[in-house]
């Protein structure tokens, strides 16, 4: 419902994500009474191994990557799939089936491990909430490779089919949870995170000394917007009437090229209701931002 109400692109990315594990369980459960073809039975595999390409694409909505990695892991996934499907659909009995098996085991794996740790690595960043959901993005993500590579390295080894089949179902659901929980939680669990967040530097401003001036005080709102929200950086904003909004605070990370080139123009470029109520988080290209 996210996706198609609001087009979130990490909605998108989660759904692509998951898709083809959804149509598998739902194949098989329509396969349970009517037979299908193997064509049928195959095509939603195609997703499910594209999952660690999909994985990486949403770990580049959150954070800048290498500019190599995600066409390094779409041609990964290509050059391990098309042959293995080629010989399923064509030459079934073929003894390559089991080798390029294996290849693509060992590529979605890595592939996933990767994207886990640029999660762990943002998570580390983050403060709050953020550090929270992005920690269980990366522990499901993890867990989701580890599943795989046992059930594949149990069925190359020939060991018990039912332990590895029973892993390789699991696992992936509680992953699939966790990813909701996330980058679609619900809104009681979204509003008590932020009341924490919001409480913990609430008290924070509360305790300032009252010798601060005022552009201490903004200063330390904005640093407080900008980890409530989980941005990399904050802008605040103040209008009077029909004059040009004013930037009164900057908190930004000091990755961003913009922490860098020193204090931005004092007047915004457009005018800004006086009204705004609340913080507008927007992500570009890998980095959030709340004005």
């Amino acid at each position: 419902m996210s996706l198609v109400r609001g087009r979130d692109p990490l909605a998108f990315d989660v759904t692509l994500i998951f898709i083809g594990l959804a149509a598998i369980f739902a194949l098989e459960i329509v396969g349970a009474f009517v037979p299908l073809p193997r064509a049928i039975l195959v095509l939603p595999v195609v997703p499910l191994i594209a999952q660690p390409f999909f994985t990486v694409r949403l770990v580049g909505h959150l954070r800048p990557l290498p500019n190599w990695l995600l066409p390094l892991a779409g041609l990964a996934f290509l050059l391990s799939t098309i042959p293995l499907l080629f010989l399923v659909l064509v030459v079934p009995d073929s003894s390559l089936i089991r080798v390029l098996a294996i290849a693509l085991i060992v590529v979605f794996g890595v592939t996933e491990i990767v994207a886990a740790g640029y999660l762990a690595a943002e998570a580390r960043r983050r403060v709050g909430s953020g550090r929270i959901r992005l920690s269980v993005a990366a522990v499901a993500t993890a867990g989701f490779a580890v599943a795989i590579l046992v059930a594949g390295a149990e069925m190359v080894a020939g060991d018990n089919p039912t332990r590895s089949a029973t892993a390789a179902q699991v696992i992936p659901l509680l992953a699939a949870l966790a990813y909701v929980v996330a980058f679609l939680p619900p809104t009681w669990l979204r509003r008590l995170w932020q009341a924490t967040a919001a409480y913990r530097y609430g008290q924070v401003l509360i305790a300032s000394p009252a010798s601060d001036d005022e552009a201490s005080i903004w200063a330390r709102l904005v640093t407080a917007a900008s980890r409530v929200a989980a941005s990399d950086a904050a802008v605040l904003l103040v209008a009077d009437g029909s004059e040009p909004a004013q930037i009164v605070a900057v908190a930004a990370s000091a990755s961003l090229p913009m922490a860098k080139r020193g204090s931005p123009k004092r007047t915004a470029t457009h005018r800004t209701p006086s009204c705004w109520t609340s913080f507008s988080p927007v992500s570009t290209r890998g980095r959030s931002f709340v004005a």
